[in-house]
């Protein structure tokens, strides 16, 4: 009734199970759940300080109206920026997270400048 290939390959299938049962009962207690609060400098899951996301810097198509210096960058009143007349508003400093608003832009080394209203430009 039964064939012995079909036994053989039966007991080989129960026995596959009951070392996977045991390695999983018995493994489990081994397995060490890191400590949030114990996670130093030393511990192997410390991954050091987390960088602040790199900024990307536009590069304006036109300036005009030089008026300063900052980082040994030129500082110009005006930019045209992705086809947009921009004015300088203010310099970001790398001391604080870097929030840049909806509409602004900015320039290497963290000048930033804001879109001219159309009755201006």
């Amino acid at each position: 009734m039964w064939s012995s290939e079909l036994v053989v390959y039966a007991l080989f299938v129960v026995f596959e199970l009951l070392v996977l049962f045991w390695v999983t009962y018995f493994g489990i207690g081994k397995i060490k759940n890191p400590d949030p609060e114990g996670l130093t400098a030393e511990s192997d899951l410390f991954l050091g300080p987390i960088s602040p996301p790199t900024v990307r810097f536009d590069d304006p198509e036109h300036v005009s109206e030089p008026m300063g210096t900052y980082k040994g960058t030129q500082i110009y009143r005006y930019a045209v920026i992705l086809g947009v007349k921009c004015q300088f508003d203010h310099i970001f400093l790398f001391d604080a997270p870097m929030t840049i608003k909806k509409g602004e832009r900015c320039l290497a080394p963290g000048l930033v400048y804001l879109p001219v209203p159309r009755a201006e430009a």
